[in-house]
C-alpha cells in the first residue's frame, strides 16, 4: 500500500531528527494537558507537513494524540491516519528507545465512509486497512500490517518486519511470527496489581515460572520485542485506581492489528481489541497482547477472579 511507503519516508525523517535534537520543554501542552517536548513537536510537524503536502495527496484526514480532532487535508484523499507521533517521549531524555504508531483507515473500504469528525466513531480495529509501529533505538526498525481481506478477518502472515538502512529507506526483512508460548513478560501499569487480584496472580505466575522480565516503560519497544523474540506478553490492564491510559485510535488498535497479523492475540480482558468499537476519539482501553497462550491465560484468570 503506497501510503505506507510514504509514511515510512516521513518516519525515517523523524528518526534522523531525533539524532540531533535536544530534549527540552517547549512551554506548551497537547490535547490532554501533557507537557510537550521539542521532539514531540518535531515528530508531529513532520507527519502533518507530509500529510498536507502534495506527497500526501491520498490522505483525506489526520488526527493525533497531540490533537485528537480529525483535520481534513485533501478533499479527494481516501486515507484517514491516526498516530501517536512519538510514544515514550517521557523516557527519551534517558536515551531509551521510543517509537511512532500509525493506524490507517480507507474510505470506501471495510465499511468506512466519510462522516466528518465522527467518521471513526463505532468503527472497530478490523476496519483498519493497515497499521505500523516504528522503533527509534540504536537501529530504526518496525512492523507493518496490511488488512485487505473482506469480513474483518486478519490473516496470520500479513505482517512485515522493517529496518531502515543508512540511506533512510526501509527494507523488508521478512514476516514476523509470534509463537503461542511465551517466556518473556512486560508488566505495565503495575499499580493496578494492588487492586486487581487477577493481575497480581498473573505476575506471580510469570515470576514463579521464571519468565524473563523485560520492560522499559516504552510501549513501542516493549511490544516490538515480541516480534523480534517471536514470543512474549505485554500486559497493561486497568482498574478504578489505575485507569486505562492507552488510546484506542492512536495506540491500541494499530498495535492490535500488527500483533494479530503476526499470529499473536490481543485482549482487553474479555475479547480481542479488534472487536471493540471506538466510542469517542479519546476512548481508552486496557491492552494485553502477544503469545496466544498467555492471552488465553490472562482472559481466564480475569474471568475467574472478576468481582
Amino acid at each position: 500500500m503506497y501510503v505506507c511507503i510514504w509514511l515510512c519516508v516521513c518516519l525515517g525523517k523523524i528518526a534522523s531528527a531525533l539524532q540531533g535534537t535536544s530534549v527540552d520543554k517547549v512551554g506548551s501542552v497537547n490535547e490532554f494537558g501533557d507537557e510537550q517536548l521539542t521532539v514531540d513537536v518535531i515528530a508531529e510537524n513532520l507527519l502533518r507537513s507530509w500529510a498536507q503536502s502534495s506527497e500526501g495527496s491520498a490522505v483525506r484526514a489526520v488526527c493525533s494524540e497531540e490533537d485528537i480532532h480529525l483535520q481534513e487535508c485533501h478533499k479527494n484523499g481516501e486515507f484517514i491516519l491516526c498516530w501517536d507521533p512519538l510514544d515514550g517521549s517521557s523516557i527519551i531524555d534517558c536515551n531509551w528507545a521510543v517509537g511512532s504508531i500509525v493506524s490507517i483507515w480507507r474510505i470506501g473500504h471495510h465499511g468506512v465512509q466519510w462522516q466528518g469528525a465522527d467518521t471513526l466513531i463505532q468503527k472497530t480495529g478490523r476496519q483498519q486497512v493497515a497499521s505500523l509501529i516504528v522503533v527509534y533505538g540504536p537501529r530504526t526498525t518496525g512492523v507493518v500490517a496490511v488488512n485487505v481481506d473482506a469480513g474483518g478477518i486478519v490473516k496470520e502472515g500479513t505482517a512485515l518486519d522493517l529496518e531502515m538502512k543508512d540511506n533512510g529507506k526501509f527494507i523488508c526483512r521478512g514476516k514476523p511470527i509470534i509463537k503461542p508460548q511465551a517466556k518473556i513478560f512486560s508488566p505495565a501499569n503495575l499499580r493496578a496489581a494492588q487492586d486487581l487480584p487477577a493481575y497480581k496472580q498473573l505476575i506471580e505466575f510469570w515470576m514463579e515460572k521464571r519468565y524473563t522480565l523485560r520492560y522499559t516503560g516504552g510501549l513501542v519497544p516493549d511490544v516490538y520485542q515480541i516480534f523480534v523474540k517471536q514470543q512474549g506478553v505485554f500486559c497493561n490492564p486497568a482498574s478504578k485506581a489505575a485507569p486505562a491510559k492507552l488510546r484506542m485510535c492512536f495506540e491500541v488498535l494499530a498495535i492490535a492489528l500488527v500483533v494479530e497479523a503476526a499470529g499473536g492475540r490481543t485482549s482487553n480482558g474479555q475479547k480481542s481489541l479488534l472487536d471493540v468499537a471506538i466510542e469517542h476519539m479519546d476512548h481508552r482501553s486496557a491492552l494485553c497482547c502477544g503469545s496466544a497462550d498467555e492471552i488465553k491465560r490472562m482472559e481466564e484468570t480475569f474471568a475467574a477472579l472478576s468481582g
